[in-house]
């Protein structure tokens, strides 16, 4: 449902480290959640990636 919204790689550029759905499903967690970006769980990608995510 929501692949279509995001936006392609652009070429030229390395893949990401990051898998997309994983920055998603973090970002999910937390908005869900409500807990704060410092306590996720360490299965998810790190903080640093959830908001300096290369998609926006």
């Amino acid at each position: 449902m929501i692949k279509p919204l995001i936006p392609l790689a652009k070429r030229g550029r390395r893949r990401p480290s990051v898998d997309i759905r994983a920055i998603l499903n973090g970002i999910l967690y937390v908005l869900c959640t409500g807990c704060q970006w410092r306590t996720m769980p360490s299965d998810l990608p790190p903080r640093s990636t959830q908001h300096d995510c290369p998609q926006r």
